[in-house]
């Protein structure tokens, strides 16, 4: 019997593990400098209230077109020079960081704080959270 019961308890811990899409919080935020992780409304908070603070959106070309946070820079997760990219924009701005679901922005959140940037606020329920609460979106068609 206690055989059975340990089968069926690995059984439903595959399961359960198996059907967890959702990325793990970003566990090594600087909240000393300033990176964290914000829920849609906090990010939308801060959006509405510091004019200055630049969404940066590392979705593909073809995810930005389809629908992005009014004013926001996009810089691909996957293009070949995207820490380049990254270590050219201005380390002392504000930043609202996002994806699509928080994975990409979550492993960018580690890069920027690698490269000293000092102010950012992980978005980490991403764009799909933003959708959710029905918030503006822009397009480029």
């Amino acid at each position: 019997m206690p055989r059975y019961l340990l089968i069926a308890l690995c059984g439903l811990m595959l399961v359960t593990a198996c059907e967890n899409n959702a990325q793990p919080p970003v566990a090594d935020v600087d909240v000393a400098a300033n990176l964290r992780n914000v829920s849609v409304a906090e990010a939308a908070d801060l959006l509405q209230s510091d004019d200055k603070a630049i969404v940066l959106d590392v979705r593909s070309v073809k995810e930005f077109e389809s629908g992005h946070i009014e004013g926001a820079m996009n810089v691909s997760f996957h293009q070949d020079d995207f820490e380049t990219a990254l270590s050219q924009l201005d380390k002392d701005a504000s930043y609202v960081l996002t994806c699509e679901s928080g994975g990409r922005s979550g492993k960018t959140l580690r890069k920027l704080k690698k490269l000293g940037f000092s102010s950012v606020a992980h978005m980490d329920a991403g764009m799909a959270g933003w959708r959710r609460e029905g918030l503006p979106m822009a397009t480029d068609r």
